[in-house]
């Protein structure tokens, strides 16, 4: 689905959307008015967010940002960034693909639905 797209899931639906996994965070703490970050008083959702070190789509400046949007609106919040990779890091076939760090995200992944989601739910969650 993309970072962008899954935030603005969890703000947009606040209701239905109780984990958000955001591995590729361009475009979410812009200066546009429809920028994800916006919506962050009305997430409810967990988040966890893994940041590529080597990421030309998202800033220090717009990590920031979206830090003070999520902190600032009381959202549950992960935000990591992942050493020595680039954007799109846990893609296979990509130039950047990075095993390990695709396997810690799946790692991240499984653990905020665990917590986040009713037991059992998890599943339908990934498909």
């Amino acid at each position: 689905m993309g970072g962008r797209a899954a935030m603005l899931a969890a703000g947009t639906f606040p209701d239905r959307i109780a984990a958000a996994g955001i591995f590729h965070a361009g475009g979410l703490a812009t200066d546009q008015p429809e920028s994800p970050h916006l919506l962050a008083k009305k997430i409810r959702a967990k988040l966890y967010i893994a940041i590529a070190a080597i990421d030309q789509w998202f800033s220090d400046q717009e990590r920031e940002r979206l830090r003070k949007a999520l902190e600032d609106a009381g959202v549950q919040f992960t935000m990591e960034v992942y050493p020595e990779v680039g954007h799109g890091f846990c893609v296979p076939g990509l130039p950047v693909y990075n095993e390990a760090a695709s396997e810690r995200h799946w790692k991240e992944l499984l653990r905020l639905l665990a917590e986040a989601l009713p037991a059992g739910a998890q599943t339908a969650a990934v498909v």
